[in-house]
């Protein structure tokens, strides 16, 4: 509270030769209204930001509040991320700016999400701005394409390393060429390091395979040649089929019929060559069948317990937000009924005091 002093000098009338001088000393009392409150945005954070792999990264912001307002940085979607306090810079009379600096970023952030919070010594704000950044890539590093004929030049499997993008997409396509150049076929997929292509046909005419990476305006083709794998025929295991890992192949053994015509005939032996494929009974099929709908309905089970768990989590931390913001809003009336009341008692106080000196000037002319 700040109070002035007026003093006027008011000349009365000849007193015994002298002049007699009146000192009325008048006390206005003045209130300077503060108004505390949690800290809101001025100039909100963008809800996209384009930054170059490798650059730095910064978000200003500009906010107001009282007491000084603290703004936290955080990237909640990432793992081992923990929550950044800058420091707010004032500007005019309980406004400040506060910028978060973030040096040679690098691609596990793209798609990330910047969550900014403010906060003072009265409380958080209950608005959150939340920034989507979009890291540029390079796509400047070695991706090792490779790509080899397998199961007989009926599949072609292709491998390149994966480059790293954070939670965004990455398009990987893949072209088969021929001989002459030709396109065999071509498939794509995002964020993946490999891709078997397979048809009923060979692949044999396949010489070359080409990698195109895009990933928004920025592409790069790499190109690579298809090597064909040795295909190993080990020698049978009667009666079981055996399985070749390396080369994957499945070898059946071979099953000789004796078919008899006539009593007078000999006896000829044909050569069977299975099929390749050793089928599972109708039994094992049903049981494997019942056991992964069993694991189906348990994982759907669990999707829901958990979702209703988060659903009556977040009912709870709204709800307790709510009363802590009721209790906050009644204190903040109270605070200002009882300045409203203080204000209206020091009126009426200059007022009597105006009285009283009007009252002095009139009696004294």
């Amino acid at each position: 509270m700040m109070c002035r002093r007026k003093s006027d000098h008011v000349y009365g009338g000849h007193r015994k030769g002298h002049y007699l001088m009146l000192n009325i000393a008048v006390f206005i009392c003045c209130i300077d209204l503060i108004i505390k409150g949690i800290p809101d945005f001025i100039a909100r954070p963008p809800s996209t930001l384009d930054v170059n792999e490798g650059s730095n990264l910064q978000l200003r912001i500009e906010m107001d509040g009282n007491p000084k307002p603290l703004a936290d940085f955080r990237w909640p979607h990432l793992t081992g991320s923990s929550p950044t306090n800058v420091p707010s810079v004032q500007l005019y009379p309980f406004v400040y700016s506060s910028t978060y600096t973030l040096n040679n970023i690098d691609a596990s952030y793209c798609g990330r999400i910047l969550q900014t919070t403010l906060k003072n010594s009265i409380g958080s704000s209950s608005d959150t701005a939340f920034t989507n950044v979009n890291v540029l890539l390079k796509l400047d590093m070695d991706f090792g394409l490779k790509a080899e004929n397998i199961e007989g030049a009926r599949c072609v499997e292709v491998k390149w390393n994966k480059v790293e993008s954070g939670a965004c997409y990455v398009k990987y396509e893949v072209v088969l060429k021929s001989t002459s150049g030709r396109n065999e076929y071509s498939n794509y997929g995002y964020n993946i390091g490999e891709m078997t292509m397979c048809r009923f046909t060979t692949y044999s005419n396949v010489t070359n395979v080409q990698l195109t990476v895009t990933f928004k305006s920025t592409s790069k083709n790499f190109t690579a040649e298809v090597s064909d794998t040795t295909l190993s025929t080990p020698a049978p295991t009667p009666p079981d089929a055996t399985y070749s890992s390396s080369s994957r192949v499945i070898n059946m053994p071979t099953a000789e019929i004796d078919t008899q015509t006539t009593p007078s005939t000999t006896h000829s032996t044909t050569s069977v060559n299975n099929c390749g494929c050793n089928p599972a009974s109708s039994d094992e099929w049903k049981s494997r069948d019942s056991a992964f709908l069993a694991v189906n309905v348990i994982l759907i089970i669990m999707l829901i317990i958990l979702s209703v768990i988060i659903i009556l989590m977040r009912r709870r931390q709204h709800s307790a937000k709510s009363r802590k913001q009721t209790r906050q809003a009644g204190q903040a009336e109270m605070h200002y009924m009882d300045l409203k009341i203080r204000s209206k008692e020091a009126e009426s106080n200059y007022a009597k005091l105006q009285g009283e000196y009007e009252e002095v000037e009139q009696n004294n002319p």
